[in-house]
């Protein structure tokens, strides 16, 4: 699955998550530096519950092999949406 350009270094992070999974002090590094990471995002003014959402799909290793089920398309369909933003139009 292709994510959003702002999601590749949330998508590497979990990657390595899944990688040292039996190293703790890796794994709360981690954990830590995506923290880190979704904070960032929320600070540039990426929607949250975009980041929570593609949080939650790159966490699932389930989803990861599998993009078939509803949950995932629904996922997809959310995360790469674009957003509205408020235009103003000024009549002078």
């Amino acid at each position: 699955m292709n994510f959003p350009i702002w999601a590749s270094r949330l998508t590497s992070m979990y990657v390595y998550l899944r990688i040292g999974r039996r190293n703790k002090a890796l794994r709360r590094q981690y954990y830590r530096e995506i923290q880190a990471e979704k904070l960032r995002l929320a600070e540039e003014g990426v929607n949250q519950e975009k980041i929570r959402q593609a949080c939650r799909f790159l966490s699932s290793v389930a989803c990861v092999r599998n993009y078939q089920c509803d949950h995932c398309r629904r996922i997809r369909e959310f995360v790469m949406s674009e957003d509205s933003q408020l235009v103003l139009s000024f009549c002078f």
